[in-house]
C-alpha cells in the first residue's frame, strides 16, 4: 500500500511527544500515518490514521486491535520503522513527530533515514527544533534576521550560504572537521547550497519554513 496525497502528510513515531505536537503538525498535515508504536500515541488523542507500518513489534495490544484494518506489517529488520513507512507514503513532504530528541540513538537513525530515503522529504519536528536534510541541492530560507540556524554535516561536504552571520563559501563539512553550529540569520531570505548532505535546524517556530524549504523544486 502505498499513501499518496498532493500535500502534507503526518507520520507519528514512538518516541516521547508534546503536548502541541499532533495539533500543530495536522493542522499542517490532516492524512495521519503512525511508524509502529506512534500508532499509542493516536489511539491516545483519538485520532484515526489511514494507515500503520513497520515491524508492528512495540505496537499495544489495544492499538493494535482498534486500528486493526489499517496496519501493514513489513517483517524486515534491517531498516527502522521510519524507513519502512517512507517507502509507503508520496508526499510534497512528511511532517514527522515523535522521532528525534528522546534518545540520541533514535535521532541518528531517524537523520539515516531522512537521508536514505532523501526523495520523500521530512522535516522533523523536536521539542525546541525542527530538522531537516539536504542533499545536493540549494534552499531560500524565508526566515526572520537574528534566527538561530545550524548546518551539520552527514557526510563531509561542501556548502556555500548568503544571508548567515557566519558565512559558508566552499566550505568543507565534515563531523571530523568544521561544522556549523550556533549560527543564525542575518537577512532573509537566507540561502544555503550543498554538495553533499546536511542536517539544518531552526527553531520550532519556523516549522513553516522549513516545510516550504524541503518542498520546493
Amino acid at each position: 500500500m502505498i499513501v499518496e496525497r498532493s500535500e502534507p502528510v503526518t507520520l507519528v513515531g514512538g518516541a516521547q511527544l508534546g503536548p502541541d505536537d499532533l495539533s500543530i503538525t495536522t493542522a499542517l498535515a490532516p492524512t495521519v500515518v503512525a511508524a509502529d508504536s506512534g500508532a499509542d500515541h493516536l489511539l491516545a488523542a483519538d485520532i484515526a490514521p489511514t494507515a500503520i507500518f513497520g515491524d508492528l513489534d512495540s505496537i499495544s495490544d489495544a492499538a493494535r486491535a482498534k486500528y486493526a484494518d489499517v496496519l501493514h506489517q513489513i517483517n524486515e529488520q534491517d531498516t527502522t520503522d521510519l524507513s519502512k513507512s517512507l517507502r509507503h507514503i508520496q508526499a510534497p513532504v512528511v511532517l514527522g513527530v515523535g522521532f528525534i530528541g528522546d534518545r540520541i540513538d533514535h535521532t541518528f537513525a531517524a537523520l539515516h533515514s531522512a537521508l536514505a530515503h532523501i526523495d520523500r522529504p521530512i522535516v522533523f519536528l523536536g521539542s525546541d527544533d525542527v530538522v531537516f536534510v539536504l542533499k545536493d541541492r540549494e534552499v531560500s530560507l524565508a526566515v526572520p534576521t537574528q534566527t538561530p540556524l545550524a548546518v551539520l554535516p552527514l557526510i563531509e561536504s561542501v556548502v556555500s550560504s548568503e544571508g548567515l552571520k557566519w558565512e559558508l563559501d566552499q566550505t568543507v563539512l565534515s563531523m571530523a572537521g568544521i561544522i556549523s553550529s550556533s549560527n543564525q540569520t542575518i537577512s532573509a531570505p537566507a540561502r544555503i547550497s550543498v554538495r553533499g548532505a546536511v542536517a539544518v535546524t531552526l527553531p520550532r517556530d519556523q516549522l513553516r519554513a522549513a516545510i516550504d524549504a524541503v518542498r520546493a523544486r
